[in-house]
Parts: structure tokens; C-alpha cells; sequence
């Protein structure tokens, strides 16, 4: 079976970017001319995705009004923020038994679709997938950092104080249904990281996209300028 399903997680409040999140949410500041959600919509697209259901917290309204007219959209209000496993946990019914993706909503790419590299490796495998980038070891303490051997995650270190490599989990994965019982089994607010050390499989794929962390304003100022200045 073809994965035909996506999920972005859209719940946070956005402290980083403040005060103007508290009028605009982080998703629908601008990379030249285009906010950031509307890069990830085209990249699931593009890639076969056909069903995207958006995890939205409060104060969402323009966000919905922006992407109302795109086909295969719908949305569903998550009363907290309590970090991203725990907002995979209201998407159960929109994915029943169907593997899925899963787009943080922070993170962008150009040239070249993460998506549809982790779609590619999944058709091979038949087995969850995370997407790595190399980043600076001086800004490695700000992600999930993968020890992988032959491709295959051995132990993602959230957020480590003294990171051995670069190699961080950037914002994209394909997971299986039974991720659910995982994030449950947990605690009142999972963290990603450590359900996802629980899978017995999980593939990492070094995507060849450039990949920009928009959460910050210095990626955002970053990807913008990107955008309008490839180099």
C-alpha cells in the first residue's frame, strides 16, 4: 500500500518569534512570498501525499483561512501544547492502520524533496524512517543527534550537552501504527526521541535537500534569503 498520508504538527505557540506570534501564528511567517506551511504542503504533495491533516493549537484562524482552498486538508484543534509525540497521538483516527508521515512545521528544505527520499527507502524496507541532516556541531545541542550504523538508528540523544557528531534528525519521518501504542505507553507528555528509541527498526536517510530550522529567526532570515539568493 501506497502512503498517502500526512501529518503536521501546528500546535506550538511560537515563544521564539514574540511578539508577533501573538497575532500571527509561526507557521505563516514568510519566506519571500510564501509562509512557511505553504513550502511543506508543496513538498507532501509533490512527493504523492494526498491527505494532510494539520494539528493546530489556538489562534490558528488565518492559517485555516490561508490553505482553505487546497484540496485534501483538514484540520484538527489540539487543546495543549505538549510537545509533537504527544500531538501524534490526536492524529490516530486520521491514519487508522496506515503507515504515515509526519512534517514538523519548522522545518523547510530546497532542492530537493526529503519526503520523497524517506518515500523511496520506505518502499525498499518496509520500515519507519527518520530524515538527518548534518549540522553544526556548535548548534548540535539544539537537536535530536543520531548514532546510526549501516542506516539504521542505534539511539537518537536529544538535545545532548556534549554531541559526538552533527548527524540530527531534521523534521521528517514515516512511521507505523503502532507508534501510537508507544507514545502512550509513555507519559502524560512524550518526547519524541525516546519513543522513537523504543521502535525495534528504525532506517535514517541523510537527506540531499538543503535543510533550514525555521523555528528560529535566524533560520527563518536564513531560508528567506535563500529563497531569493540560491547559492
Amino acid at each position: 500500500m501506497a502512503i498517502s498520508k500526512a501529518i503536521i504538527p501546528a500546535g506550538g505557540y511560537g515563544t521564539r518569534f514574540l511578539p508577533i506570534t501573538k497575532v500571527i501564528p509561526k507557521e505563516m511567517l514568510p519566506i519571500g512570498d510564501k509562509p512557511v506551511i505553504h513550502y511543506i504542503i508543496d513538498e507532501l504533495f509533490s512527493a504523492g501525499i494526498t491527505e494532510i491533516l494539520i494539528l493546530i493549537g489556538a489562534n490558528r484562524e488565518c492559517l485555516v483561512e490561508y490553505l482553505s482552498e487546497f484540496p485534501g486538508i483538514t484540520f484538527k484543534r489540539v487543546p495543549h501544547a505538549r510537545g509533537v509525540a504527544d500531538n501524534i497521538r490526536h492524529a490516530k483516527q486520521f491514519t487508522k492502520d496506515e503507515p504515515f508521515i509526519v512534517a514538523f512545521s519548522d522545518n523547510v528544505f530546497f532542492n530537493g524533496n526529503p519526503t520523497k527520499e524517506m518515500l523511496e527507502d520506505y518502499n525498499h524496507k518496509k520500515l519507519p524512517v527518520i530524515c538527518a541532516t548534518e549540522v553544526p556541531k556548535s548548534d548540535a545541542n539544539k537537536y535530536g543527534i543520531i548514532t546510526q550504523k549501516n542506516n539504521y538508528v542505534i539511539k537518537i540523544n536529544e538535545k545532548p550537552a556534549n554531541p559526538k557528531s552533527g548527524l540530527a534528525g531534521f523534521g521528517r519521518f514515516i512511521l507505523s501504527p503502532d507508534i501510537f501504542d508507544l507514545i502512550n505507553d509513555n507519559n502524560e507528555k512524550p518526547c519524541l526521541s525516546e519513543t522513537l528509541n523504543k521502535l525495534d527498526k528504525l532506517r535514517v536517510i541523510k537527506t540531499k535537500a538543503i535543510a533550514f530550522d525555521t523555528g528560529s529567526k535566524e533560520g527563518l532570515f536564513k531560508a528567506s534569503s535563500f529563497s531569493f539568493c540560491p547559492s
